[in-house]
């Protein structure tokens, strides 16, 4: 009689998912995706001034990849984005999976019902654990409504906890790399950036983290809902103070992760 083997869906996923081959993580940093938010008809989230969104995440990852062009001219950068344009949250990750990223940033503003709020915060893919996360995920996803694909989502169901498990699985390798590039931008931004309070680390389930094969997070660089910080990320100091910061946290993880 032939044993009997009983072995879930959600197993063999997790077990194809974690040993493909874009979850083996290179021991260096030699390119990075630098992923612009937002963008053409879909202006992310509007500040106090009317300040878009997608116009504070472009000037921002550009000056970003000015500074790396100077400091690390080794290292291969990469936009998802070069203009004003509208690009699906899934063809996003699929572009830094087809460049063989080490590395990928997708830098956001951030927006609250309370106009007090300020700070950065540096997201990592996983299960939202606070109400805000949630929210700033639902804000960040909704990018979808402006895409004519929506069938490439469809084994995304951010009300399934099925798919939770599975998306948490998928990234549970480069979790730590995730999660140790993230410490670095909000140490940078708290600790060696004047007047910038950072407002830690969190996990959240961001469709364009959830797609990725490499370490990756996303920054939210401010918040555009308080009138003081959307002068100062409209600002050419705070442009690049921001930028800045976000050079040093890849110079420390690229030491980091070549030791």
């Amino acid at each position: 009689m032939k044993p009997l083997i009983s072995i879930s869906l959600l197993t063999v996923s997790f077990l194809i998912l974690s040993f493909s081959p874009a979850n083996f993580i290179a021991p260096a940093l030699r390119k990075v995706v630098l992923d612009i938010g937002h963008g053409g008809k879909d202006p992310g989230t509007l500040g106090v001034s009317n300040t878009m969104e997608k116009d504070v995440a472009f000037k921002v990852a550009t000056q970003l990849g000015s500074i790396l062009e100077t400091q690390m001219p080794d290292l291969i950068r990469r936009y998802t984005r070069y203009t004003d344009d509208l690009i699906p949250l899934a063809e996003r990750a699929r572009i830094a999976n087809k460049e063989g990223a080490d590395l990928f940033i997708s830098i956001h503003a951030n927006a609250s019902a309370n106009p007090a709020i300020i700070g950065t915060e540096t997201y990592i893919a996983g299960l939202s654990s606070t109400r805000e996360s949630i929210e700033t995920a639902m804000r960040e996803n909704r990018a979808i409504a402006h895409e004519k694909n929506k069938k490439v989502y469809q084994d995304f169901n951010a009300n399934s906890n099925i798919d939770f498990i599975m998306a948490a699985n998928r990234q549970n390798i480069i979790r730590e790399k995730s999660l140790q590039m993230a410490q670095f931008v909000e140490y940078n931004f708290g600790a060696r950036t004047i007047n910038r309070n950072s407002r830690g680390v969190k996990s959240a389930d961001f469709i364009v983290l959830y797609k990725t094969g490499m370490p990756s997070i996303l920054v939210e660089i401010g918040y555009l809902s308080n009138s003081e910080e959307e002068k100062y990320l409209n600002s050419e100091e705070g442009i690049y103070e921001t930028a800045s910061a976000l050079y040093r946290a890849i110079r420390d993880y690229k030491e980091y992760i070549e030791k």
